[in-house]
């Protein structure tokens, strides 16, 4: 009879034998094939022995034949359900529903599905329809589900730039008080509550509120939980953003024990290496992820958008760690190209701005930060810091405020808009100049340029007034030993004037009051430069009572007036040419005249090491006899040439420490004392921290002839500049 059969079936179901069961059931459908019991038996069992699609295949041919029944439905949904297939279960499931308003399985199947399509916020709706139908531990898992849901789409579905934290909150704030709810209902629920902070800690990192991910991260580590890795990569993130880019590396690297594959993951482990000035790992990670991105991924040469998205900004981050580490015509060959091939994207703009402005050339950076702008809609943030960046050294000083306040209003927390934010702040400081010197006794019986020597020269700017205007202030000492037994004479000067800076122009003139021996005489100082182009700039300036009047002369009374001009041609930032000429007209009725150049190009460039080619000449002659107080050669003229090699010794962020070695051998000339050779040396240490605060201390040697007597000059000089 049916029902020892249907006995049978199940006794093998039960017992795991899903062909002999299925053997009975078929019989038993074959004498009653109207028999839902049997239908639903033959349906289960094909899905208990792993027959998915047989079973499915049998549900749809039995609700064909028979119309919707409830066991065959719930049967069918169950097998679709094995089968992943989550909407088919769910449409079966709501069908059966419809039939038996309050069947438990139904119920408890559209909840399940609901949750695993997403949509947990409707599943959670129909459990609460009908409370406790579901365990209180999977109840839990389901509000977990519900606020990673809304983490992911705080992320993906921001309604506008100032909204974009809304979703993100509201996850946090739902994430505050299930952690609140589940600590108080007892053991079963720790594995919830740390579900929760686990993914709290990748909220707060969406949030940016980069403290609380780390302190979230320790608390966690101190409890013995094992983090697992895609919220370690979150933590990752959080102490990048908190200059530590050492612990940040560290887990990253950890995280890729697991995934090695990680696209996200490698790029940021290649910006902790940089920042940890590890360059030669930072090529080597950011040079392998773009190599291991296809930009062709499909069969057929169909472009995969994803693939190419990847590929462009790997290759542009190969390209930009060249910028890091200084070696700019190596970055242009892989930057300039790339971004030609994609003319349409930002970042290709954003690329090429980074590309000129390290090139020396704002008004192109600029440019193409303008581009990328328009491109994106106003959208990117790093186009923007960039417009503002080319602003302020463009000396657009109105527009570089415009834009650095909307990107503060905007994105406060964006670390490249603190950076630029920061920019903005520091050139509306005060600023305070002062260099100081000391010349030893030269090294020979005679010595023409003058004795034992020290000076310090001080100069105070005020903030920023009117964007273009800056007003100073400044006194500048000197004394030194005059050679022959010709005594000594100090000089002092003070100094008052304004600044104006707009655009190309920059000007500053000031009145001097100048005191020397007891006498005193009022002067003045005017300069002006203007910036032709990205490459060219022309500068000079005029002094009545010109401080470069030799002491020597000053000392037996004889002072001069002075006129300035030159121009500089700079290729880039590897190439430069600067000449000039001077006129000295002095009190005694001598008239000094000269031409000066140098020219300077990068010879050899690697992360943290620089050698430059330096070529210096000049010349100078003297419309009266050389019998005079002072060195006053009829005509002379000097060549230099030599090396300069600067090594980054520590670098950490905006704070640098630097030293440099400059050689120059060459020749003099001098009329009736003929040619001999010259040598100059200057070493120097250099520590620029923050933007606020550079100073820098050398020793300087020289050798020279000076009327056919070679003469060695050793002196010590220093500098700083501090903003306030």
């Amino acid at each position: 009879p049916d029902y020892v059969l249907a006995a049978v079936g199940h006794s093998y179901r039960v017992l795991h034998k899903s062909n002999e069961a299925l053997g009975v059931y078929q019989i038993a459908l074959g004498r009653s094939p109207d028999n839902e019991v049997f239908a639903a038996s033959v349906i289960r069992t094909l899905t208990e022995g792993g027959y998915i699609e047989n079973a499915l295949a049998q549900a749809d041919f039995n609700l064909g034949q028979y119309g919707n029944r409830l066991d065959v439905l719930l049967a069918a949904a169950d097998a679709a359900y094995q089968y992943n297939q989550y909407n088919k279960a769910l449409g079966y499931y709501q069908a059966a529903l419809r039939i038996d308003l309050q069947n438990k399985e139904a119920i408890l199947g559209i909840i399940r599905m609901e949750n695993a399509l997403g949509s947990t916020d409707v599943a959670l709706q129909v459990d609460d329809q009908h409370p406790g139908i579901i365990p209180a531990a999977e109840y839990r898992r389901m509000q977990g589900d519900q606020a990673a849901n809304l983490i992911r789409l705080g992320m993906q579905d921001q309604p506008s730039e100032a909204r974009r934290y809304e979703g993100t909150d509201r996850a946090i704030l739902m994430l505050n008080g299930l952690i609140d709810q589940w600590s108080r209902q007892g053991p079963e629920a720790q594995p919830d509550v740390i579900r929760a902070r686990l993914d709290r800690i990748v909220a707060l990192r969406n949030r940016n509120m980069m403290q609380d991910v780390v302190n979230q991260y320790n608390s966690l580590i101190n409890e013995g939980v094992t983090v697992p890795p895609y919220i370690l990569s979150s933590v990752g993130d959080a102490y990048m953003y908190l200059h530590e880019p050492e612990k940040a590396r560290d887990i990253y690297l950890t995280v890729l024990q697991s995934d090695p594959k990680n696209f996200d993951v490698r790029r940021q482990l290649f910006y902790a290496y940089v920042e940890c000035d590890d360059y030669d790992n930072a090529y080597q990670t950011i040079d392998s992820l773009a190599s291991d991105q296809a930009y062709w991924q499909n069969v057929g040469g169909t472009a995969d958008a994803g693939a190419r998205s990847r590929y462009v900004t790997a290759a542009f981050a190969a390209g930009s760690a060249r910028l890091f580490g200084g070696q700019v015509h190596e970055a242009d060959q892989r930057i300039v190209s790339l971004a030609m091939a994609n003319p349409n994207l930002p970042a290709s703009h954003e690329a090429l701005g980074n590309l000129y402005a390290a090139h020396g050339w704002p008004r192109q950076a600029l440019a193409q930060y303008q581009i990328g702008n328009n491109l994106s809609g106003g959208k990117n943030i790093y186009d923007q810091v960039g417009i503002a960046g080319m602003d302020l050294q463009l000396q657009r000083y109105k527009e570089a405020e415009a834009v650095t306040q909307d990107l503060v209003r905007r994105q406060p927390e964006h670390p490249a808009v603190q950076r630029s934010d920061w920019d903005w702040r520091v050139h509306n400081m005060a600023e305070l100049r002062v260099t100081a010197g000391y010349d030893f006794t030269p090294m020979t019986t005679t010595n023409v340029t003058g004795g034992e020597a020290y000076g310090i020269d001080t100069m105070l700017y005020s903030s920023p007034f009117n964007y273009n205007w800056r007003i100073f202030a400044g006194e500048y000492f000197t004394h030194q030993h005059e050679p022959n037994q010709e005594g000594s004479i100090g000089f002092s000067r003070t100094t008052a004037g304004a600044e104006y800076r707009n655009g190309p122009w920059t000007a500053s003139a000031a009145p001097t009051f100048n005191l020397y021996h007891g006498n005193d005489r009022f002067g003045a100082n005017g300069q002006a430069s203007y910036s032709i182009n990205d490459q060219w700039t022309v500068a000079g300036s005029g002094e009545l009572f010109s401080r470069d009047t030799p002491l020597r002369a000053m000392n037996s009374g004889v002072t001069a007036d002075s006129v300035n001009a030159h121009a500089v041609w700079r290729q880039d930032e590897s190439r430069e040419l600067r000449f000039g000429g001077n006129v000295m007209p002095f009190s005694d009725g001598n008239t000094r005249t000269g031409l000066d150049a140098s020219y300077a190009e990068r010879a050899y460039t690697i992360p943290d090491f620089s050698i430059d080619g330096l070529v210096d000449a000049g010349e100078s002659q003297n419309s009266e006899n050389t019998n005079r107080s002072y060195y006053n050669p009829g005509r002379d003229f000097i060549a230099l040439v030599g090396p300069r090699a600067t090594q980054v010794l520590y670098q950490r962020y905006t704070t640098i420490y630097q030293h440099s070695l400059r050689l120059e051998p060459g020749m003099y000339w001098e009329q009736n004392y003929g040619t001999s050779a010259v040598f100059r040396a200057r070493y120097e240490q250099r520590v620029l921290i923050n933007q606020v605060f550079e100073a820098g201390a050398g020793v300087n040697f020289s050798r020279q002839s000076y009327d056919g007597v070679p003469e060695n000059d050793v002196s010590l000089t220093m500098d700083l500049v501090g903003r306030f």
